[in-house]
């Protein structure tokens, strides 16, 4: 797994190899404050269903497997206070 942080855009990208059909599940602290804003997975240029879920700061990502490595984006923003 690659990662990479643009703290111009607030966005962390990332590039995983997982196991085709076998469930694939990102995990990453939020510090309070900031939260999602968008998640984005693509292998081979086609966009991948992505599931999330926020529990106290453990923020997921999961997605089904590929065969190639996928490509993921997230996006976050500062909570209004």
């Amino acid at each position: 797994m690659q990662q990479q942080w643009d703290e111009s855009t607030s966005t962390l990208s990332g590039v995983s190899e997982t196991v085709p059909g076998d469930a694939y599940t990102l995990w990453f602290h939020l510090p309070k404050g900031v939260t999602m804003a968008s998640a984005k997975v693509e292998v081979g240029g086609q966009t991948v269903a992505v599931q999330s879920s926020m529990k106290d700061d453990a923020l997921t990502i999961s997605f089904a497997g590929q065969a190639k490595p996928a490509a993921w984006t997230l996006k976050f923003a500062l909570v209004e206070k």
